[in-house]
């Protein structure tokens, strides 16, 4: 008998080991190389909250608004004159606007000074001038906002790369590639039509819960000490005082920690993405631990017995180098 006689196809059971152990390893590589572009390419992006930003730019329009109708009669000794009490309420047109910040409540800027003047000026008075100042102190961050999330982002991810991927790697080791040959191959078994995010979309789709709370610990303390965190609840004050002074109730209540947070994670998962499309692409450039197991099962080749026999005496990975 030769010697190939004994070689036959590799058994499901074979298949969907090889698979597993394969992308387990893709994982590994897409979540090394997502960091490092984070890193070296600063490659997050994180925006302010869009809808939130025009909800802010609402009230500040409405705050000029509001000055432009104080300057009326006699100007600004029309709009000083009575006691405090009316004087905020002439003001009383951008209550809706200020109160909406409590709902919005998503924006980290550099508000100091001029801001905590302008609110407290409002407080005691309504005239033109004032309600002009807190409309620059609101206008003047915003267009940088989108810099300063970003900004943050690539500073956690450099700073905790290390906690990050033992974050990724304490939740793979646990991770089950349901029908792991579907994953790799598609549901036709035709790897070149398969979704070249597979892998990472059922990764992420089977741990996102339990990725995210050890993401989260990883880097929430880092997350914490940035300035644009500070700031963030800087302004919260101020917002706050400000509806205040207009008789709102509303406060801003957001958890920015945590947004930034959850930006990364998504930042992440996209770039693990397209990693994924490059390794699919040239699988024996992958840095696979079993490179010969990985290149074939990410390709149309069939698996054997001999396959499966060296993928067993071979290396196995244990976890994100």
């Amino acid at each position: 008998m030769g010697c190939g006689a004994s070689i036959g196809p590799a058994s499901d059971a074979q298949k969907q080991e090889m698979a597993s152990k394969s992308c387990y390893e893709c994982i590994c590589v897409c979540v090394q190389r997502a960091v490092n572009r984070a890193i070296d390419e600063k490659c997050i992006k994180i925006s302010a909250p869009t809808a939130e930003i025009e909800e802010l730019r609402k009230a500040s329009k409405k705050i000029r608004e509001s000055a432009e109708s104080l300057k009326s009669g006699s100007g600004e000794e029309a709009a000083e004159g009575g006691n405090n009490e009316s004087k905020v309420a002439e003001g009383g047109v951008v209550a809706s606007a200020l109160g909406a910040l409590g709902a919005v409540g998503q924006m980290a800027s550099d508000l100091a000074g001029k801001a905590k003047d302008a609110v407290t000026a409002v407080a005691t008075t309504a005239t033109h001038a004032t309600m002009t100042a807190l409309a620059d102190a609101l206008d003047a961050p915003i267009n940088k906002l989108d810099e300063q999330f970003s900004k943050v982002a690539v500073e956690v991810v450099t700073e905790k790369r290390v906690e990050i991927v033992g974050a990724y790697n304490a939740v793979l080791v646990n991770c089950e590639f349901y029908d792991a040959m579907k994953t790799v191959r598609g549901d036709d078994y035709d790897y070149a039509h398969c979704p070249k995010d597979r892998v990472s979309v059922q990764f992420m789709s089977v741990c996102k819960d339990n990725l995210m709370k050890q993401l989260s610990e990883a880097v929430m303390a880092e997350v914490e000490k940035s300035l644009v965190v500070n700031t963030w609840k800087q302004a919260c004050e101020q917002f706050n005082a400000c509806t205040k002074c207009v008789g709102s109730d509303a406060v801003i209540k957001l958890d920015i920690c945590q947004y930034i947070v959850n930006a990364i994670f998504e930042q992440l998962t996209e770039e693990m993405k397209k990693c994924e499309e490059v390794v699919r692409a040239d699988p024996s450039a992958a840095d696979s631990k079993q490179p010969d197991t990985f290149k074939r099962v990410f390709s149309s080749e069939p698996l054997n017995s001999f396959h499966y026999k060296e993928f067993k005496d071979g290396k196995r990975s244990e976890g994100v180098v």
